[in-house]
């Protein structure tokens, strides 16, 4: 399982949390994430309101990519720290994208497609 950027590989170690007690969850209480791993949160459907996150009990920062349903970068937040409220999307997203903080750099920018292999 790999997410890809233009041929980068942004990580392939892949966290999939499809049902509520998973998404609900989330980090909470998680070792910090690898350099190469992320965790997805998946809806089925592109929303503000399913793809706010909190890092309540998330005791690391956090880079992260929204998507919507065609796999479309609809916003980027870096350096989230720990214990942070409501945080949303610029536009309604399908999947958030957790990834440890400093990993996405520059290698993602808003409107790229993001190749994922589940």
């Amino acid at each position: 399982m790999k997410i890809l950027n233009n041929n980068i590989i942004l990580a392939n170690d892949i966290i999939l949390c499809k049902s509520t007690p998973s998404k609900m969850k989330g980090l909470m209480f998680h070792k910090k994430l690898k350099n190469n791993q992320c965790l997805v949160l998946k809806n089925n459907k592109d929303s503000l309101y399913l793809s706010t996150i909190h890092t309540f009990f998330v005791f690391f920062p956090l880079d992260v990519i929204w998507l919507d349903s065609k796999n479309k970068v609809v916003d980027i937040k870096k350096n989230i720290p720990p214990f942070s409220s409501t945080i949303y999307p610029k536009k309604p997203a399908s999947m958030i994208l957790e990834f440890r903080a400093g990993t996405i750099k520059n290698q993602v920018k808003t409107n790229d497609r993001l190749k994922i292999n589940f």
